[in-house]
């Protein structure tokens, strides 16, 4: 049947995506070091798979977000770090059928999502400033694969208050460093 077929094949290709056995440790550290919570996405269509969670020593009760989650890009900080990273047809083009999903699922957040989209472009890196979730702010950079394109991103959240400047920049400035650090082993996955 499909399920162990499926399963078998997920076991076979891991060795070859695992990103986050790449990054796992230096973002365990960055959590612990931050007492914030880091997470690891890839880009999946226009959608984030969240792979990897570490936690810092101030739990969020209300992040809801597991490894195995699966969401639009536009409905995270790591979401939209690499939305905004894509080619500017990709971005509005991914942008619609997100706030399309958005809307079916019954959600009234188009405009707020798009005020996060344009602060974030402005920017140049994923920022949700209780965007999404009341107390909850986040911060996001893509992870570049040796082509430029987007395939993953490194997001770290907190309460707003957490994430103010100097603050949210010296953590981008790490996130940055991060990523380029995973950009430079991805050479022996198949990214």
């Amino acid at each position: 049947t499909l399920g162990p077929l499926a399963y078998e094949l997920g076991v076979a290709v891991a060795p070859h995506f695992a990103i986050e056995r790449l990054a796992g440790p230096a973002l365990a550290d960055l959590a612990a070091e931050t007492r914030d919570i880091v997470f690891l996405n890839v880009l999946s269509g226009s959608e984030s798979v969240c792979v990897a969670r570490f936690e810092g020593r101030k739990a969020l009760k209300a992040y809801t977000v597991e490894v195995g989650t699966r969401r639009p890009l536009c409905l995270s900080a790591g979401g939209t770090a690499m939305l905004i990273a894509l080619p500017r047809a990709d971005q509005a083009r991914i942008e619609a059928q997100n706030l399309q999903a958005v809307h079916q699922r019954g959600e009234q957040r188009q405009s707020v999502i798009r005020r996060m989209l344009q602060r974030s472009r402005r920017l140049g890196y994923g920022w949700n400033q209780e965007d999404l979730i009341p107390g909850i702010a986040a911060i996001g950079v893509a992870i570049r694969s040796a082509a430029g394109h987007p395939v993953a991103s490194i997001s770290l959240g907190s309460s707003l208050a957490e994430l103010k400047s100097p603050r949210r920049i010296q953590l981008i400035d790490r996130l940055r460093k991060e990523a380029a650090k995973i950009e430079r082993q991805l050479g022996s996955l198949r990214y």
